[in-house]
């Protein structure tokens, strides 16, 4: 019975290890959150889901979606939650706009090239609005012709 609970003993961590390890996981998250908001990782992931997916309206906002064979993207635009799921997996969580989960990998050069696309969708549709909108001055302001 002594040497079943000094193996038992070996196996529980000290208070010292576990402050080191809550150390490493505060670094860790920081680390996360600073590549997170440097990829801008909230507008690509946004604008993917917004203009390459498809919108289902709620009583409040709406839940877009973009789905392809190995990634999901969810966006819930009232909530401010986004979640992304690569190959069955969950490699990003935003709850009510604050990052709740992180996993860097190649996931990221999907988001990236995806976004390239959803920004020049987005890009046209602002020229063209202005263009429509300057035209439209452009009518108030010309000579009436008689």
């Amino acid at each position: 019975m002594s040497m079943e609970s000094s193996e038992r003993t070996n196996k529980v961590p000290s208070w010292e290890e576990i402050e080191v390890l809550k150390e490493r996981l505060k670094t860790l998250m920081a680390e996360r959150e600073k590549q997170y908001e440097d990829m801008n990782l909230w507008g690509k992931c946004t604008a993917i889901a917004e203009e390459l997916g498809k919108g289902h309206p709620k009583k409040y906002g709406t839940y877009w979606e973009y789905k392809d064979d190995n990634l999901t993207i969810g966006y819930d635009d009232y909530g401010r939650n986004l979640w992304v799921i690569w190959n069955g997996r969950m490699v990003l969580e935003v709850h009510l706009g604050k990052l709740k989960l992180f996993r860097p990998g190649s996931w990221i050069r999907k988001i990236c090239q995806l976004a390239l696309k959803a920004n020049q969708i987005i890009d046209e549709r602002e020229r063209t609005e202005k263009f429509k909108d300057l035209m439209t001055e452009m009518k108030k302001w010309e000579e009436v012709k008689e």
